[in-house]
């Protein structure tokens, strides 16, 4: 018996059943379930040329399913016969619930999108190429068979995931990767592949980023060897190959060239699912000093990574392309335990660093829900930076806790720096005589004093603006100096810096001051910063910003009370007191101007 539905209006806390053996929805009429109401349909449902499903329930089908009505369905609808299943048709479901007992679900044609998730709770489901995971401006949908009971159900047959890239900029390189099994590289055909596969690019001799060898290789989709070959040493760009036929790899991370954004990528294949246990990109290794041990890799999967469980000899950072424009952009990182949200989203590509070798291994366990932001920011006891000029900006960070850190170089909390490309600016800190990106220190004990570099790339006005200051204490003193200029600043009272820089200037140019709430340690400002004095190195350094020169004493004692040194002068601007052979430790320093008395506890040591 065929049954017809016109106008009907399921409500909140109500289950309808329908058993007839075919349920049609009338060309024009309406199908309205209410939040909280259940609607099975025990036998197929047509949606009628016109019909319209306005679901905020839960739709339940336990037979075949046409929709030749209004595509979009929103809510739940759940696939939960118990025998085999047809949906055919246009439809655009927000949840679709795969939750059989027996048989298969076979997608046999039309489209079937999911924008939120596809939810493999139990049984089988056929894509059968006719399921598509939308990625749009609204956000990106995922396959969850990972939140389920244990086994899930099994998603068979090619499954089409998108990834969306905004407009802005509307050209650039973007890092991808695919979440379907080792599908053909023209799945990709949207960059406009072109270029002879698996040949390298050849680098000026003078390693132009903005520029190639004439006769070089070239392409829309690359990428990246560790291994070189290094044809102009310690460039960066021997280590790219054009890809523009064969496979991709699952796990494997591409820089692709995006024209005309905003973009919507599709890849075809069969998805990378809880049928496998996890997912491997094999044989990667530290090989020379220029490759560094850096590993162009990516998220495997239909759904987000959580990135917590760093694979098996590789350091915790992951650094991510921050497009900004055809050539340009800063790679920025992301750590465990660093802000409050770790997610990758699918077919994100990103740089990983192993020192030694092995497999870059992502298991089911680390997939997560979500639809993540390209960056996530640290916001605990941390001081972001960033420097913008020249239409161009990076940033650094630095953050504090007593729960890991320690003060030198960590391989799971640090972060390296890689450097933007020679026309753009790079600032960073120093550690151990690496650039760093995230800087993760000791909060109790810390350093009162921590180098920052700039590379500017080109001549210009630059600012740097100190961000984050609102997770510190109020207490807290935070000091840049620049060294070029003389000038120290108070980045809670002014957290923006501006300045003119230069390529040919020295990269070592600033210092970072910390005086954080309850420490002991660092740098005191007095009477509205007139004296300023902290300890770096083996020196003693002061800041005396007068309306005119001042005569004073400076001394120096040891923590048993012992003075080590004295001088007597007229003091303007920096002075540094340079102790060479100093032991490492605590001293006191007291300078003395027309009676008023300023006394600072330092650490002076080796850098």
């Amino acid at each position: 018996m065929e049954q017809s539905v016109k106008f009907i209006l399921i409500a909140g806390a109500f289950s309808i059943f329908y058993s007839s053996a075919s349920a049609q929805i009338y060309n024009g009429s309406t199908l309205t379930i209410q939040s909280g109401a259940n609607l099975y349909f025990d036998g197929a449902a047509i949606n009628q040329p016109a019909g319209t499903i306005n679901n905020n329930g839960t739709l339940h089908l336990k037979g075949d399913f046409t929709n030749n009505g209004t595509a979009a369905i929103a809510s739940t609808v759940k696939v939960d016969g118990s025998g085999a299943q047809n949906i055919s048709g246009t439809s655009t479901f927000e949840i679709l619930d795969v939750d059989k007992t027996a048989g298969t679900a076979t997608v046999t044609s039309g489209t079937s999108s999911v924008t939120d998730i596809l939810r493999m709770t139990k049984g089988t489901m056929n894509a059968n190429g006719n399921v598509v995971i939308v990625s749009n401006a609204a956000g990106t949908g995922l396959v969850d068979d990972f939140t389920v009971s244990q086994p899930p159900g099994t998603l068979s047959g090619n499954v089409r995931v998108q990834r969306y890239i905004d407009g802005s900029p509307s050209n650039g390189f973007h890092h991808l990767g695919t979440p379907v099994n080792n599908p053909s590289v023209t799945e990709l055909s949207e960059l406009n592949l072109y270029g002879t596969d698996g040949v390298a690019v050849t680098p000026l001799p003078i390693c132009d980023p903005l520029a190639l060898d004439p006769t070089s290789n070239y392409g829309n989709l690359f990428e990246w060897h560790e291994t070189g070959p290094w044809t102009v040493p310690n460039c960066w760009q021997s280590g790219w190959y054009v890809r523009s036929a064969g496979s991709l790899t699952k796990g494997r991370g591409y820089a692709g060239i995006v024209f005309g954004a905003p973009t919507t990528l599709e890849m075809s294949g069969t998805a990378n699912t809880s049928a496998v246990t996890n997912v491997s990109y094999s044989g990667l290794s530290y090989t020379n000093a220029t490759g560094n041990g850096w590993q162009l890799v990516s998220n495997p999967f239909p759904s987000p990574i959580l990135w917590n469980n760093v694979p098996s000899g590789f350091d915790a950072q992951a650094h991510f392309w921050q497009d900004g424009g055809y050539y340009s952009g800063t790679y920025q990182p992301m750590m465990p335990g660093v802000g409050s949200s770790h997610l990758i989203g699918s077919m994100q590509g990103f740089f990983v660093r192993t020192a030694s070798s092995g497999n870059f291994t992502l298991l089911q366990t680390d997939r997560s829900l979500g639809d993540p932001p390209f960056f996530q920011d640290v916001v605990v006891n941390t001081l972001t930076l960033i420097i913008e000029g020249n239409g161009y900006a990076d940033k650094t960070n630095l953050y504090f806790s007593d729960d890991g850190p320690s003060n030198g170089w960590d391989n799971m909390l640090d972060a390296n720096k890689i450097k933007s490309n020679s026309n753009q600016p790079t600032l960073f800190t120093m550690t151990e005589d690496k650039m760093i990106s995230i800087n993760a220190l000791q909060f109790t004990g810390h350093p009162n004093t921590i180098p920052m570099g700039l590379f500017p790339g080109t001549a210009g006005t630059y600012t740097i603006t100190a961000h984050d200051l609102n997770t510190f204490d109020m207490a807290s003193q935070i000091y840049l100096e620049d060294l070029q200029q003389g000038v120290i600043q108070n980045l809670f009272t002014d957290p923006v810096y501006t300045f003119t820089a230069d390529p040919n200037e020295n990269e070592n140019r600033f210092l970072l001051h910390f005086n954080l709430s309850g420490q002991t340690t660092g740098i005191t400002a007095h009477d509205n910063n007139s004296v300023v004095i902290y300890g770096y190195g083996s020196s003693v350094n002061m800041m005396v910003n007068f309306a005119t020169p001042q005569t004073g004493v400076i001394s120096i004692y040891n923590m048993i009370g012992q003075e080590i040194y004295t001088e007597k002068g007229s003091y303007a601007g920096k002075h540094e007191i340079k102790l060479e052979g100093v032991a490492s430790g605590s001293y006191i320093v007291r300078a003395v101007f027309d009676n008023n008395t300023y006394t600072e506890r330092v650490i002076l040591g080796k850098r």
